[in-house]
């Protein structure tokens, strides 16, 4: 999140944002000011559900027998697409 808050980019595209609202209306530079916090509180709720989540589904798969099957599974799609790769190539 401090990344995010200190990157170059971000500042540039808020502070733009920012100064492209009229000085003389008010609302408007008070609407980009919630709009900037809107998405600020967002981001790190959708970080902290994330890392959450994550956390929680490690502890919950943290065995021999996932390890295993997730290898197989991950085996069989890449040997799927490497036969249609093939045959791809050989009907071509």
């Amino acid at each position: 999140m401090t990344l995010a808050l200190t990157s170059p980019w971000n500042l540039a595209f808020w502070l733009a944002v920012m100064g492209h609202q009229s000085p003389a209306v008010g609302r408007d530079f008070f609407g980009s000011v919630v709009l900037a916090g809107g998405v600020i509180l967002g981001a790190a709720t959708w970080g902290v559900l994330l890392c959450l989540g994550v956390s929680r589904l490690a502890r919950t798969v943290q065995s021999r027998l996932w390890e295993i099957l997730t290898q197989l599974v991950t085996g069989l799609v890449m040997l799927f697409f490497a036969m249609q790769t093939a045959t791809h190539l050989l009907v071509i």
